[in-house]
C-alpha cells in the first residue's frame, strides 16, 4: 500500500490478507451479516477496504464496492447515487467513513433499516465466533459489481465465481503469452494501480489478477494520481516487469500535467504492459504519451489497448501483437457517418471467449461491417441483481449484448461507439465521442475537463447538436475564443454546426465510476435548465 506521495507504508502477504479477511468475516457475523446479502463497501483504497471486502466474500455475503465520495467526481453526486443504490439493493449493511455516514444522515437518505458501520466500529467487535469457510458453487455470484452507467444509472452486475476466476486466468495469458521469453517468473513482475477498487479494472484487472498470480500489487490512492500523476509512473519499478492499466484519460492527464522537470526519477524502460481501456482509446493520446515519455524509456510496443465491461467480469479482448497502437479506417456505410476516421485495434478475444458483430436482428455480420458487439464465454455474468427485465434485455441466451458498436478485422475488435449514444443529424449518424474529442482538444485543462455531446429536438429543424463543455477558466474572453475554436474545429472536421455550446465549471459534469461523463444526465439537466452556465 502506497501513500499519497507514493511511499510504501505497509506490505502484506497473501496469507496475511486472508487471515485478516477471516477475522473480519467473524466480526461481520457479529454485525448480523448473513449469507447472500449485499454488503456495501464505501471506503477509500486502504487496508480496511481489503479487510471488509474480502471478509464479506469469506462469509458468503455479496460485497459491492462503491465510491467513497469522492474519488473522481462530485461528492454530492456520489452521495445521491449511493442513496439510490442502497434503496435498490435492499441490503442492510453499509461500511463507510464517519463523515459519509453523517452526511447521509443529514440528507435523510438512509433507508430506515440500514446499518451503517465504520471500520473502527467493526474492528471493536469481538471476533470470537469462528466462521465456517464459504464453499459456494462456481455458478453462484461471488460479488456485485456496478456498471459504469454511461447512459443512465449504474446497474448491479452479479459476477459468479467461475467468471472472475476464468477472467483472471485469461488476462494473465493475454498479458504474458506474448512475453513468454521474458515473463517466466511472476515473482519478478509488478502491478501498480491508482484505479479505484470500486471499478472493475481496478478490482479485477489489478488487485485480484495480481494477488491470485503471485504478482506484487502496489495500490496508490486515486487522489494521489490526480494530485501528482508522476507518483504513478515513479512507482513502476525499473528492476521489475511492470504492468499497469488506466483509461485513456489517465495517459492524457500525464501528458498535459507533467513537464520535463517532472520526469526526474521516472524510468519506464521495463513497463511491459501499459494497458488502456475502460473508455474510447484515442490514437492521438497514445502517440502523445509515447513522444512525451520516450526520453525516460517508454516504448510504444508497451501499449496494450483492450476492451471489457463489468458484465464480462472485465476483459473481453486485448491487443497481443506488441507492435504499438494499430488502427483501421472506420468502414463507411449507410448506417455510419462518412467522415474519415481511424479506430484503434483492441486485439482478439481473450481465452475461450467469442466476439461477434451483429445486425439489429442478431445475425452475424462479416468482417469490416459495423454492428453491435456481442460476447459469449465463461466470463459472462449471471444477471443484474434483482433486475430481471434488464437481464432479459442484455442477455440473449448465452450471448451478452454489449450495446457497443464496432467491427472486426482479422479476428480483432475495433470499437466505434455506443448504440444508444448515436446522434442522427441531417440523416447522418454521428458518435458523440467524436465531437467531445474535438472539443476537449481545445480546452487546455490538463486533461481533466470533459465534454458531453447530445441531440435535442428543434421542432421543424429536427435534431440539433448541443455541446456542454467543462472550462478550465471562467474568464469570458477566453471562453469566447474557445467557443469559436470548438465550433470551427467541429465544423471543418465533421461538417456539422453546433446549435448550442454551453460552458460549465471544471468538474461539474456528472461522471461514471470510471470517470466517463453521464451524457443522459447532462441532457436532462440541460433541458431542465439545471446547468450553472458560464457567461461568454
Amino acid at each position: 500500500m502506497l501513500d499519497r506521495r507514493g511511499r510504501l507504508v505497509e506490505r502484506r502477504t497473501m496469507g496475511e490478507v486472508l487471515e485478516t479477511a477471516v477475522e473480519m468475516a467473524a466480526r461481520l457475523a457479529r454485525a448480523n451479516v448473513v449469507n447472500r446479502t449485499p454488503v456495501v463497501v464505501a471506503l477509500p483504497t486502504s487496508w480496511p477496504w481489503l479487510e471488509v471486502w474480502f471478509g464479506a466474500l469469506a462469509i458468503g455475503a455479496l460485497p459491492v464496492a462503491v465510491s467513497p465520495a469522492s474519488a473522481l467526481g462530485s461528492a454530492n453526486e456520489d452521495l445521491r447515487r449511493l442513496a439510490v443504490l442502497l434503496s435498490r439493493l435492499q441490503g442492510r449493511h453499509l461500511v463507510c467513513s464517519p463523515q459519509m455516514r453523517r452526511r447521509l444522515v443529514e440528507s435523510s437518505d438512509l433507508p430506515a433499516d440500514l446499518v451503517a458501520l465504520t471500520p473502527e466500529e467493526l474492528a471493536a467487535l469481538p471476533a470470537a465466533r469462528m466462521v465456517t469457510a464459504n464453499e459456494p458453487e462456481p455458478s453462484t455470484a461471488a460479488f456485485l459489481q456496478l456498471t459504469s452507467g454511461t447512459t443512465g444509472e449504474s446497474r448491479v452486475v452479479m459476477i459468479p465465481h467461475r467468471a472472475v476466476l476464468h477472467n483472471i486466468v485469461a488476462i494473465r495469458h493475454a498479458i504474458a503469452d506474448p512475453l513468454r521469453k521474458e515473463f517466466r517468473d511472476p515473482s519478478k513482475a509488478l502491478t501498480v494501480s491508482w484505479l479505484p477498487l470500486y471499478h472493475d479494472m481496478g478490482l479485477v484487472g489489478s488487485l485480484l489478477h495480481g494477488m491470485l498470480h503471485g504478482i506484487e500489487v502496489r495500490l496508490l490512492p486515486p487522489s494521489a494520481f490526480l494530485g501528482r500523476p508522476a507518483t504513478w509512473l515513479r512507482a513502476l519499478d525499473p528492476d521489475s516487469y511492470s504492468f499497469s492499466a488506466a483509461p485513456n484519460f489517465g495517459y492524457q492527464f500525464c501528458v498535459e500535467k507533467l513537464t520535463a522537470d517532472d520526469l526526474s526519477g521516472i524510468d519506464l524502460s521495463d513497463w511491459k504492459g501499459a494497458l488502456v481501456g475502460a473508455e474510447m482509446v484515442r490514437l492521438e493520446t497514445l502517440n502523445e504519451f509515447t513522444r512525451h515519455f520516450e526520453d525516460v524509456g517508454f516504448r510504444p510496443d508497451a501499449f496494450r489497448p483492450c476492451y471489457g465491461m463489468a458484465e464480462a467480469a472485465l476483459a473481453v479482448t486485448m491487443d497481443r501483437a506488441l507492435e504499438g497502437p494499430r488502427t483501421a479506417p472506420v468502414p463507411i456505410s449507410t448506417d455510419h457517418a462518412g467522415y474519415a476516421t481511424e479506430s484503434v485495434c483492441l486485439g482478439p478475444p481473450v481465452a475461450d471467449t467469442e466476439v461477434w458483430v451483429t445486425s439489429p436482428t442478431g445475425a452475424r455480420l462479416p468482417e469490416g461491417r459495423i454492428g453491435e458487439v456481442r460476447v459469449r464465454g465463461p466470463g459472462i455474468f449471471v444477471g443484474y441483481f434483482r433486475d430481471p427485465e434488464a437481464t432479459q434485455e442484455t442477455l440473449d441466451g448465452e450471448w451478452l449484448k454489449t450495446g457497443d458498436l464496432g467491427f472486426m478485422v482479422g479476428g480483432e475488435l475495433y470499437i466505434t461507439g455506443r448504440i444508444k449514444d448515436i446522434l442522427v443529424i441531417r440523416g447522418q449518424n454521428l458518435m458523440p465521442h467524436e465531437l467531445e474529442r474535438l472539443a476537449e482538444g481545445e480546452l487546455g485543462g490538463g486533461g481533466t475537463c470533459r465534454a458531453a455531446a447530445f441531440a435535442v429536438d428543434h421542432g421543424a429543424e429536427g435534431e440539433q447538436i448541443v455541446l456542454v463543455v467543462e472550462a478550465p477558466t471562467s474568464e469570458s474572453e477566453s471562453l469566447f475564443r474557445m467557443a469559436g475554436a470548438i465550433r470551427r474545429d467541429i465544423g471543418l472536421t465533421l461538417g456539422m454546426p453546433i446549435a448550442d455550446l454551453v460552458f460549465v465549471s471544471a468538474g461539474k459534469l456528472p461522471r461514471t465510476t470510471s470517470g466517463k461523463v453521464l451524457r443522459r444526465r447532462v441532457r436532462e439537466d440541460y433541458l431542465n435548465q439545471a446547468l450553472t452556465q458560464l457567461d461568454y
